[in-house]
Formats: C-alpha cells, sequence, structure tokens
C-alpha cells in the first residue's frame, strides 16, 4: 500500500535526526557516553527514590496515579516559582508564565513551532537534520 500520497510534505520528508543516531550508540555495552540525556545509571539513587515512590504512591495514589491537565500541576508550579525566586533571584514569574512539557523534545519542538514561520531561515536550516 503507498501511504505516499496522504503524507503531509513534513512527514514525506523526515529522516532519522543525528541525535537519535547517536543515541543508539550509547546503548552498547560497555560504551561511555558523554552526551548529555544519557547519564551513567550506577549514579542514579534508585533506592532513595524507590521508597519515595512507594510512599508518595501508598500515601497520594488517588492524586498521582490520575492524568493531570495539560497546564501542569498548581502545586509544583508553585514550588517551581518559589525556586526560582529563591535559587536564581527571578522574581514577578507567575502560573501563566510556566509551561510543563513531557520531556525536552516536546519543548524544543513547541518553541520551533512558535517561534519559526516555514520560509525562516533556522526552519530551513534545521530541516535537514530532522
Amino acid at each position: 500500500m503507498n501511504l505516499e500520497g496522504i503524507l503531509s510534505d513534513v512527514g514525506r520528508n523526515l529522516r532519522s535526526s543525528l541525535i537519535r543516531e547517536l543515541l543508539k550508540y550509547a546503548s552498547v555495552p560497555g560504551s561511555i557516553s558523554f552526551g548529555g540525556g544519557v547519564p551513567d545509571p550506577n549514579t542514579f539513587p534508585r533506592h532513595e527514590l524507590a521508597e519515595i515512590a512507594k510512599e508518595v504512591i501508598e500515601k497520594e495514589y488517588a492524586y498521582t496515579l490520575q492524568y493531570n491537565t495539560t497546564e501542569g500541576d498548581d502545586q509544583l508550579a508553585t514550588q517551581i516559582v518559589k525556586l526560582l525566586e529563591r535559587t536564581y533571584g527571578i522574581t514577578g514569574i507567575g502560573r501563566e508564565n510556566l509551561l510543563f512539557t513531557t520531556g525536552s523534545q516536546q519543548a524544543l519542538d513547541l518553541m520551533a513551532r512558535v517561534l519559526l514561520d516555514k520560509d525562516s531561515i533556522c526552519s530551513l536550516w534545521s530541516s535537514q537534520f530532522i
């Protein structure tokens, strides 16, 4: 079945990203990645995190095991605002200034969609790597 006719321009021209190709090598046993996003798993505080996760799920299951709004959690947003003020001296940030994403790739995609037009030089340059 030829699906080419129903794909968008972007869909017809998709290429594997350089990042995706590099991450394949990071998972090879014995390799050491110096790239971002692939820290040494032996440095994870897995036992401590397991205890925290157990406590949160047991005590807050009615909340933590449900979907949340796309705007994100208000309590988390409040704490992020406080952290920005206390740690970085950034003031005047309100809840409306925060956007939660499911990961860095979603954040980068949203930024590109908001800041780049179809014919912008950055958009044309970045399409070579998509």
